[in-house]
């Protein structure tokens, strides 16, 4: 929850809110790339053509940050490596299937092929 002190009162007003990773150090406040990946991934699976500004749009608009262009670049390159790192793991799994679908069939031929 968010306190805020309202003007001309001795109250105070309650706000919620979703915690972000901000930094309050030296000029204002940050947030951390490793978090936006992580919480902009989801998306880059969906759209995986999702350019920089647009990225920084939604940033700008989901959590009222602004920062520069390079930042939303490095966000893009981090979330589509982890998005491409998943699916180059999944990849080296196929030798391991073929292998169990060949033990549970025996003498089905098995042929795997690598385009090039």
């Amino acid at each position: 929850m968010w306190a805020s002190k309202c003007k001309n009162d001795l109250s105070f007003q309650i706000n919620p809110h979703r915690c972000i990773p901000f930094s309050f150090e030296q000029r204002g406040r940050s947030m951390s790339t490793s978090w936006l990946i992580e919480y902009y991934t989801e998306i880059f699976m969906l759209q995986p053509t999702l350019r920089s500004r647009k990225l920084k749009r939604f940033i700008e608009k989901d959590h009222n940050y602004k920062s520069s262009l390079s930042i939303y670049t490095r966000v893009r390159a981090g979330a589509l490596k982890a998005i491409i790192g998943d699916y180059k793991a999944q990849f080296g799994q196929i030798r391991d299937y073929l292998y169990g679908v060949y033990k549970k069939n025996p003498g089905t031929i098995v042929k795997f092929f690598i385009p090039i």
